[in-house]
């Protein structure tokens, strides 16, 4: 059974987030009402925060177990199911449910996040597959689908239009359930495509083309904020007693401004593109726990290992807050300490 009093839990990943030293430096963008905003509703809102790994699979993964990923050293590079394997009844949903929660894992198309066996309920949008998505978005399928409705419902970027306020929903709908609950949520916001515009209208792809990337980051963004803000306020209206923990996390910063190109080799970019990449959003919210052990440069990787230690005394010793980089593909296991280059950024600001 749950501890008596037991609060749910809630992780929200934003991929793709950037921290807010990116958005100023690299977009022009002041992202500060967002956290200050964040601060006022009582969250813990670490000055700078950085992630442990440049990838969304060694990102949540990471955290999720609660662990650096050295342990993968030596497994063949090119083998993505050691990393999958991970997200199937990790360290964090198997400690809750130890304890008597439920586990709600609220999932994207992506294959790693869709679905955990392991949850007791897995909640994605009922949406046309991802290959049937692009099938109609890259033929001449295409111009029909903006033309007639029961086709443009194959539509990849309409199907995106559609999946983060469903996820928004079904985190308060999961919210409101007075069973103890660990609910997972992985949103692919502000991650492309960009289909909103600042305003949470759809964006069209004339307006969308007209545009840069950053500016149509910025505007993803910002619809991105509006929604966080209003789930928090749903989610914390209720008695004090009752309020979740939250922790609202980026899995990794945006792709660098200087390439149109997916980056494989971090450990060979230059540091203003490392920099983009591994400035992140970390947010907490603890209710009820004045001595929570948060602190600022705390990293995804002991984010439940204090939430842990806070609210069921667990003990767990924190790990060395520690990114690091690597070439995916064939050498996604041999791991490069860059830590101390980038916390030079955050002494010499």
């Amino acid at each position: 059974s749950p501890p008596a009093g037991a609060r749910d839990v809630v992780y929200i990943i934003l991929d793709r987030y950037a921290g807010g030293q990116t958005l100023e430096r690299y977009y022009g963008y002041d992202n500060t009402p967002f956290l200050d905003a964040l601060r006022d509703r009582g969250f813990f809102v670490p000055e700078s925060a950085w992630g442990n790994y440049p990838r969304s699979t060694h990102s949540m993964a990471s955290s999720l177990n609660m662990r650096h990923l050295h342990f993968l050293r030596g497994q063949p590079g090119s083998d993505p199911r050691p990393l999958a394997e991970l997200y199937d009844a990790p360290a964090a949903a198997r400690f809750l449910k130890a304890r008597g929660y439920r586990y709600v894992n609220i999932g994207t198309w992506w294959s790693v996040t869709r679905e955990d066996p392991y949850a007791d309920e897995n909640i994605e949008l009922d949406a046309p597959s991802r290959f049937s998505s692009i099938l109609v978005d890259t033929t001449m399928l295409k111009p029909f689908a903006d033309r007639f409705g029961w086709l443009r419902r194959y539509s990849f970027r309409k199907t995106e239009f559609r999946r983060s306020p469903f996820q928004f929903e079904q985190i308060a709908r999961v919210g409101r359930d007075r069973r103890p609950t660990f609910t997972f949520a992985h949103l692919l916001l502000p991650h492309e495509p960009f289909v909103f515009d600042r305003d949470g209208t759809y964006l069209r792809a004339r307006k969308l083309n007209s545009r840069s990337r950053a500016t149509n980051y910025v505007n993803q963004l910002q619809h991105t904020n509006s929604r966080v803000l209003d789930l928090f306020d749903q989610l914390l209206a209720v008695p004090e007693s009752q309020r979740p923990i939250i922790i609202l996390q980026s899995d990794e910063g945006p792709e660098p401004l200087e390439t149109n190109k997916r980056i494989t080799a971090w450990g060979k970019v230059t540091l203003p593109m490392l920099e983009q990449k591994m400035r992140i959003l970390n947010a907490y919210y603890f209710p009820g726990a004045e001595e929570a052990g948060l602190y600022d440069g705390i990293t995804p990787v002991n984010s439940f290992r204090v939430l842990f230690n806070t609210y069921f005394g667990a003990g767990l010793p924190l790990l060395p807050d520690k990114t690091y980089v690597f070439s995916a593909g064939l050498d996604q296991y041999n791991f490069q300490d860059v830590t101390q280059k980038l916390r030079a950024l955050d002494r010499a600001a």
